[in-house]
């Protein structure tokens, strides 16, 4: 809902230079966060439907910060699923 807003904002700041072919700063700057804006929202939606199966499954018992997480597995949980997780600081073994 809020990146449709801010495309409809978008729309009505860049109307008055759509006749002269420019861009205006304001229509500019409202389009990158309402880009920002599906982006971030196109990536939570679509780790709750396919990572937790949220809605489509049943499982409401997900919680939150679970469910926010697009990979589907925290630090704790990784080791007793058989992924290997790996600190950025030192390498992985070979």
């Amino acid at each position: 809902m809020a990146a449709t807003l801010l495309f409809a904002l978008m729309w009505l700041a860049q109307r008055p230079g759509y006749g002269d072919e420019e861009v205006r700063a304001l229509a500019l700057w409202l389009g990158i966060a309402a880009e920002a804006f599906l982006a971030v929202g196109g990536n939570i939606g679509g780790a709750n439907v396919f990572v937790y199966g949220i809605r489509v499954l049943k499982r409401e018992d997900t919680p939150v910060r679970k469910a926010l997480n697009p990979t589907g597995v925290d630090g704790q949980e990784a080791s007793s699923e058989g992924v290997v997780a790996h600190s950025s600081t030192e390498p992985p073994a070979t």
